[in-house]
């Protein structure tokens, strides 16, 4: 799978949380990038010890849960719609035969 993340947007809850994140899915092919978005809405639980505060959330870091959260079907299928994508933009143009 060759795609990567690039973080659009994060929604930030009222308790310093991250409650969603929008991202570009980019694949690149021979003839450029190609792109989706989509959103990850998370839940996390403020007064847990793991939680972590706003300041230390790097784009690294939501990538990675981005990467959770859509699990392999998700990741899969993102991967698969890029892929459709590319091969439908780069087939060969048919051209029309008339017979005389």
């Amino acid at each position: 799978m060759s795609i990567t993340f690039e973080i659009v947007n994060k929604t930030v809850g009222d308790k310093g949380e991250i409650t969603s994140v929008t991202f570009k899915a980019v694949k690149p092919s021979k003839n450029g990038n190609y792109k989706s978005y989509g959103e990850c809405l998370f839940s996390p639980n403020v007064k847990s010890k793991e939680f972590i505060s706003i300041d230390k959330v790097t784009d690294s870091l939501l990538v990675k849960w981005i990467n959770l959260n859509l699990g392999d079907k998700g990741l899969k299928a993102i991967d698969k719609t890029l892929s459709d994508r590319i091969k439908l933009e780069n087939k060969p143009k048919q051209t029309a035969k008339f017979k005389d």
